[in-house]
């Protein structure tokens, strides 16, 4: 992460690597937060500052990329009357849904998907993946979205001679009161 807080400098306006490697095989990305959070922007996005959620959001829409999976979509709404974010990925393509029960059930009939919580709302309880110790049986865990991100992958990888999957997970320990 550049000092500047830029996700990636916003003079490297050209697309990334891994978003034109999408293009020849399945690419996916999972992270304990939402998942266009300034950590997982960094393969597919392109902002002058890190809080810019609903514009990497719409470049996530964008990516090429099969898989995301995380808490939500932060900041989904629009500051100057675009389409909010769930609307832009559902038009691109992606189908949204929630919760580990739902994606059993999806999964196979989808191209390109979004794993999210199950609530509809990102609040200050499930802006991140809850801890083991207080996730309640219906939040996903991130064994969870892993396994849905490995499955949806290699079910689509048939024809292409490569994946990748991006798990971000660890940076929750620095998350932890002292």
């Amino acid at each position: 992460m550049p000092l500047s807080g830029a996700a990636r400098p916003h003079h490297a306006y050209q697309q990334c690597g891994l978003a034109r490697a999408a293009t020849r095989g399945c690419c996916g990305y999972l992270h304990f937060s939402g998942v266009n959070h300034a950590t997982p922007a960094v393969f597919y996005a392109h902002v002058p500052e890190r809080h810019a959620y609903h514009e990497i959001g719409r470049q996530l829409t964008l990516s090429g990329f099969d898989f995301f999976a995380g808490s939500d979509i932060l900041k989904h709404q629009s500051e100057n009357g675009d389409k909010d974010l769930y609307q832009q990925a559902a038009d691109n393509g992606y189908k949204i849904v929630r919760g580990y029960d739902e994606f059993l059930q999806q999964a196979n009939r989808q191209k390109k998907l979004i794993l999210l919580s199950r609530s509809a709302t990102v609040s200050r309880t499930i802006y991140a993946i809850p801890y083991k110790l207080d996730r309640k049986p219906e939040n996903l865990s991130l064994e969870q979205i892993t396994q849905a991100g490995i499955r949806f992958l290699t079910e689509r990888q048939k024809g292409t001679q490569w994946l990748f999957l991006m798990i971000e997970g660890a940076a929750r320990l620095i998350w932890l009161p002292l």
